[in-house]
Order: C-alpha cells, then structure tokens, then sequence
C-alpha cells in the first residue's frame, strides 16, 4: 500500500483564488473607464480577458510605486478599495443591462472559460509536488525556483521596495536587489493579505501567467491576426467568411501546444544514447521552450512578455482615432512597458525595441499621431520607472556587501562564438574540426548552423511563416498593401527575429542564451497568431472539398506531419518535466546536468521540506540559516526556505545585488572549510575544518542561527565532525539542522 499526498495542492489553490483580487478588478475598472474597444459591448470572455491582460502591469506597477513611496503595507488597503469600486461599477452595468450583453455573451464565451479552465488544470499538474512514501516528487522546473523561492520569501516580508536580496547576508546587511523583482512584489500582496507561504503563491503564479498569455493572445487574434488575414478564409470564387472569434480562440489554444521537431533529437538521444533530457528543448543551448515550459521555469518572463505584447497591441490597434482613445492606450500601454523592464529584462529590451520599429514605421508613413504615441508611452514608461532605472543603473551599491566599485549588470553582447557557448559552436566544431574563432568571422560560420536549429525548433511554423510571407508579398506586388495590422505583426516579427539572430546572452551566462529564447518565444506567439487563420481556412477548404494543387495538398501534408510531432513533442515536454526527478528517484533513469542525483534523493527532498518547517517553527523570523553554498543539493536546500541565508551559492547569488568577491572572501570560503567542500578551482582548496571551535567561530562570525547539512556533504562521512556533535533541531536519515551557539542560549532564556 503506498502512502500518497498531494502536501501543495490546497494552497496553491487558495492562492489561485487569491490572486483573482489583484488581476481582475484593476483591468476591469480601467477598461470599464476608458471603454476601450467598446468594452460594454463585448461578450463575457473578451471581458474577462481585457480584464486580465489589464491587470498584470497594472497591478505590478501599482504595487511597486506603493510600495517605494509609501512603504509595502498600503498596497493591499488600495486594491481592497478598487475591487470594491469594481464590483460597484459591475452593479450598475449590469443594473442598465449592459454588464452581459444578451444570452450570447455566455454562449459565445464558453470556448474561452473551458480553455482557460483546461490552462488552470495544467498549471497545477507541472508545479504539484507529489509525496509518495516518504519520498517528494517534485518537477524538473525546480531547477530555477531555487532563485525563486528565496526571492518570492522576501518580497512578502519586506517593509519597503525595492527588497534585499535574501540569499547574502553579512554582519546582518543584505545588499538591496536590483532587477527581476516587480513580479515579485505583485505576487506579495495575496502573500501578506492571506497568510500565504512563498511556494503557494509561486505555484498560483504559474496558473496566471498561462493566463495572462492567453488572455492577451486572445485580444491579439481578434484585433491584429483576424484583420490581417485579407481573404485568406475564402477559397476559389468563394466570399471571405471569417469564424467566429470564439472557434478561432480555441484554435488558438490547440495551436500553442504544437513545439517545433524538438521530440526528434530527444528520441534519438533516447534511443540511440540512453539519455533522457529533463526538457524537450535541454539537447540545445540555443533551444526554444514550449509555452507550458517557459511558464513553469519562469513565470515572470511569460508575465513580462504578455505584458510588452499587450503594450505593443494597445499602440497599434485604436478602434478611433479619438484624442481620447488615443490618450487612454498611450497611458496604458506605458503601464505596460514599465512593468515588464522590471519583471524581466530580455523581454523588456525586445518589446521596446519592437516599440520603437514600429513608431519608425509609422513616421515613415507619415502617422503622425501614432508615432507620437509610441513616443509618449515610451517616455511615460521611463518615468514611471525612474527609481528603478536610477537604482539599477547610477547607483553604486553600499553597505559591507558592496564591492570596491559597481558591478555591470547589463551587457548588449553580438554573437560571439567558440567551444563553450552552446550546440552550435560544438557543431561547428565537428564540421571544421578547429575552435570557431571569434568575432565576425565566427559568426559568419554560425550563422547557417544557427538557422538550422531554429527551423528544427519552429517545425510547423515555418510553413506558416512561408504561405504568410508568399501571401503578403503577392499582395505588395499586386499593389495591394498590407493593412495597418498586418504591418504591426511583421515589425514585431522581424524585430524579434532581427534580435535573435545577432545579440546573445550566452558569453554572459557562460554557455546559456535566456536571450535568444525569450525573443523566440515571443517570435513563435506571432506565428501561433498567423496560424490559426490559416488552420481555419485550410479545415474549411477540406470539409467542403474544394480542390487544391498537388503541391498545395503536399505541402499542407507535411505541415500537418510536423504539427502532430509538435504536438507530441509539447506533450513529452510536460510530462518528461514532471517525472524526470521520479525517474531518477527510482533509479530509471541515469541524471544529468544540472540534477547530478543518485537514486533516493526524493527521500532528500522531503527532508529537506520537513527541515525548513521545524526551522518555521523553532527559529525567529529573523534568524539566518546557512546549508553547504555548493553542495549537491545547494538548490534542493533553498527550494522550500523561510528564513534569510548568508551565502545562496558561491557567490551568494550576486547577479541580484552584492560584490561577488566579498561573498566568496567573507562568506563562501569558511563554509567551504565548514563543510569540507573541496573549491571549484584546484589551486585555491581550503583546508577542512569540522570540529566544534570552527562550528562556533563560523556561526558567531556569519552570525547563524542554525546549520543544514545533507548526506551529500562530505562533512557528513566524518564520524568527528560538528554534524555528529552540535545541538540537533532536525534529524533524519539523510538531512540535519544543527543548532548555534547563540539560538542555543537564546532558546534557554
């Protein structure tokens, strides 16, 4: 009989319905305002989803500008008041009959709801962590909410924004983050108002980023991919007669399933190799994520991009070209733009750029209002951001985290290729049979290799971006121009492809591009965009049995081919990334990089969850807790913390705020010697240190509460060590937490 338990489920639940305070009432009350798009007379669905897509830069921004200026306890009183205005305004809409108009907005919205319900359901499967006999069975996304976790626990018990950064601490001081923390602020006021832990909270946030994504997908199609379709929809001496929104919207959502031919090189290396990737897209650097990927490893970037497309949308697409309603998306989409600089950077960079292209493209046609619209938001957004611009950028760091002089956050790097960055250069590699130089010459020669990847990896879509591009072109060369739309959507597109092919962040993430896939994730919605209408077509022409072309017939042949793998390959996606971890529990599968795990270490996991609840419960809030900074299981140790660490990993997760250089000096290298831990490099080893007198030294100098150690940690061989003879506060067969001095003479008075 096997013991199992979903211990998660409820609170992310709760924290699910949670979130529904903070992203309806904002976007509903503001479209509701500004009737933007006519709002009161759209169905319930397209409501909904104005609503949604409305709320997440808005939220943010308000809970971030709250929280800077007036301290973090006034932003839950202010969305209280708007939810109520909210629900006032609701009241007397519906009063006049105008809150759903006519039977049909139910009707014509369920596609919608049971979509967005299916998204829920989805959500809650990729982020539960599963208990079965004493072992925890979590996803392969928890590879990245290590950083997440820590960064989520201290946007909720911060007073004040921006918060510090939770994972370095010295003499008591943490250095103050610097960027990626706006989503976090957001997802602390459920948080706070609701006694919710930080795990809960980030589990719920994976359900709304699927549906912010769809939600602003969704006003995408209906207002810049249906227009532009032409007559795309009509067949030979047909009339062009467009489905219903509502087909299209659930088209929409089957669509965005469909990955590239990712499931191919994973089956051979499967097959041929043995070797079982963690994700569909882990067999290159270079890879592009399914959508249900990218929101389980990073909810805020899907938050960040949704809310830069919904910036990019409210500026090319005004149903008037009204003072007014061009005043109301220029505000909004400033919103828009402020959010996503400080949710996710990569993203933010792209949709700003895409920004400026098209206000480019407007000048040069001589939309005067456009252009100084796109300008205003921009400008706006800017100033709605300026604490944060100064923060990041001008402001050198302080206090005794702070190295000699600021470290460079941002860098705009060209491709630059050799040996180390990613598939392409091993590639090459083999090809040439030399290291790939640098510079122009080394892109050059990546080039093709690159393209190769990214036709692998886009798969179905490049026959919508071929028939698209052929359509558009024809047009051009009959002298029918593009519609005002569908030059919207090639200037995001060919921006987004523009920045993908030349500018990586590889060299300065050693070896992974989260550059190049942010943009191609962006890129692929524009394409997912363009083909549904495409797929509505091609299923009509078919079920009234119009004629084609054999090389129509077989060129759709193929496409529907590499869509079914698509399709495939997006399901093995899911469901790789929730049982690989089991897998290599069990010992079915051999680990790789990053989850060098032996068989059991779901054992380790629980214990490692149990741990941090007795620490819950027997430390102060403020007690700071220290695990081995690069042991096997330094991102197991952080995925369930409540309490500040003095070093993340070696250097204490400096990325977010800190001199790594003082991190290693002060904090990194006596734990090293604490813990026995040999140093990455050979000629700077650290003599182990593990008796009693080095315990107390090391926790009076770093100020600890309480040491975690794991049977991974080679202090834990050594019968003698400090692991065998300090004060124990948890004991299991594969995780202790060892008690300091002072929480020692603390807990005694």
């Amino acid at each position: 009989m096997h013991d199992v338990s979903l211990p998660g489920v409820l609170p992310a639940i709760l924290a699910t319905l949670a979130f529904a305070l903070y992203l309806v009432p904002p976007g509903f009350l503001l479209a509701g305002l500004g009737n933007l798009a006519d709002f009161w007379t759209l169905s319930f669905g397209e409501k909904l989803c104005w609503s949604v897509a409305l709320s997440f830069p808005v939220s943010t921004m308000l809970a971030v500008l709250l929280g800077h200026f007036a301290g973090a306890a006034v932003a839950n009183p202010v969305f209280l008041l708007l939810a109520a205005a909210a629900i006032l305004m609701a009241g007397l809409r519906h009063r006049q009959g105008r809150l759903f108009p006519g039977a049909a907005s139910f009707r014509d919205s369920a596609p919608l709801l049971l979509a967005l319900l299916a998204t829920v359901f989805l959500g809650l499967f990729i982020t539960a962590a599963v208990r079965v006999n004493g072992h925890l069975e979590e996803g392969a996304f928890t590879n990245d909410w290590y950083i997440r976790v820590p960064l989520q626990y201290e946007a909720g018990i911060a007073s004040r924004v921006p918060p510090d950064n939770p994972l370095f601490t010295l003499n008591g001081q943490n250095p103050v983050l610097h960027y990626h923390y706006f989503f976090y602020i957001l997802c602390a006021q459920p948080m706070r108002l609701f006694h919710l832990d930080a795990r809960a909270v980030l589990d719920a946030s994976v359900v709304w980023a699927c549906l912010a994504f769809l939600a602003v997908s969704w006003l995408m199609l209906k207002y810049l991919a249906v227009p532009s379709a032409g007559d795309v929809f009509a067949g030979p001496g047909e009339a062009s007669s467009v489905p219903q929104i509502r087909r299209l919207a659930l088209l929409f959502f089957g669509l965005s399933l469909v990955d590239g031919l990712n499931l191919i090189p994973n089956l051979v290396a499967l097959l041929l190799g043995g070797r079982l990737y963690p994700t569909v897209y882990a067999w290159c650097n270079e890879g592009v994520a399914t959508w249900p990927g990218t929101v389980a490893f990073g909810p805020h970037h899907m938050v960040g991009c949704a809310s830069g497309l919904l910036g990019f949308l409210l500026l090319s697409f005004r149903p008037n070209d009204s003072r007014r309603a061009t005043a109301v998306s220029s505000i909004l989409a400033a919103f828009c733009f402020a959010a996503v600089m400080g949710t996710s950077a990569f993203i933010a960079l792209a949709a700003v750029l895409a920004t400026i292209a098209f206000g480019a493209d407007a000048l040069f046609r001589r939309q005067w209002k456009t252009a100084a619209a796109v300008t205003a938001s921009l400008v706006l957004a800017m100033l709605l951001d300026g604490f944060f611009i100064v923060a990041t950028i001008l402001t050198p760091q302080a206090g005794p985290t702070a190295g000699a002089a600021p470290a460079h956050r941002f860098k705009l790097l060209l491709w630059e290729w050799h040996e180390a960055y990613g598939t392409t250069g091993a590639l090459l590699q083999r090809i040439f049979h030399h290291v790939i130089p640098h510079g122009v010459r080394g892109y050059l020669m990546a080039l093709p290799v690159l393209v190769l990847l990214y036709a692998i990896h886009f798969g179905f879509y490049l026959f919508v971006l071929w028939y698209r591009g052929r359509y558009d072109l024809a047009g051009t060369r009959k002298h029918h121009p593009l519609s005002s739309q569908g030059r919207a959507l090639w200037t995001l597109f060919l921006t987004l492809m523009t920045l993908s092919l030349f500018i990586s962040s590889a060299p300065m993430q050693h070896g992974g591009n989260d550059f190049g896939r942010d943009i191609l994730t962006m890129s692929r919605i524009v394409l997912i965009l363009w083909a549904c209408p495409l797929a509505a077509a091609g299923w009509h022409r078919w079920r009234n049995g119009s004629s084609l072309p054999r090389r129509t017939r077989l060129a759709f042949g193929l496409a529907a081919a590499c869509g079914v793998v698509g399709l495939a390959s997006c399901a093995w996606d899911v469901v790789v990334q929730r049982i690989y971890l089991p897998l290599v529990d069990y010992g079915v599968v051999r680990s790789r990089d990053p989850f060098l795990f032996a068989p059991d270490t779901g054992a380790s996991y629980a214990e490692l969850s149990d741990a941090w609840q007795r620490i819950d419960r027997q430390l102060p809030s403020d007690a700071i807790v220290q695990h081995n900074p690069d042991g096997v299981l330094q991102r197991p140790a952080l995925l369930y913390l409540n309490r500040r660490v003095a070093a993340g990993d070696i250097e204490c997760e400096t990325t977010f705020g800190g001199s790594p250089e003082v991190c290693v000096a002060h904090n990194s290298r006596p734990l090293f010697a604490l813990y026995a831990q040999p140093e990455v490099r050979p000629d700077a080893q650290i003599a182990p240190d593990t008796g009693a007198p080095a315990f107390a030294a090391t926790c009076a100098a770093l100020r600890l509460s309480a040491l975690i150690v794991t049977d991974y940690d080679p202090v834990w061989a050594l019968g003698d060590s400090w692991v065998w003879r300090e004060p124990v506060l948890y004991a299991g067969r594969h995780v202790r937490v060892l008690a300091c001095p002072a929480a020692m003479d603390a807990a005694t008075r």
